[in-house]
């Protein structure tokens, strides 16, 4: 679930970029943070998978 909700928030951000609520630096800024979230998000799956393994 917290995949999909990421990847809706990075469509919310291109669209508010497309209709000129946020400027291209906001835009690449946020991506970056949601990036860095994706990247947590894996982390977590992957310590998840490897106590469930145990």
């Amino acid at each position: 679930m917290a995949y999909g909700s990421l990847r809706e928030v990075e469509t919310q951000l291109l669209i508010a970029q497309r209709l000129q609520y946020l400027d291209a630096n906001s835009v690449k800024k946020l991506m970056l943070m949601a990036g860095e979230v994706g990247r947590l998000l894996n982390g977590l799956q992957k310590s998840i998978n490897t106590i469930a393994i145990a």
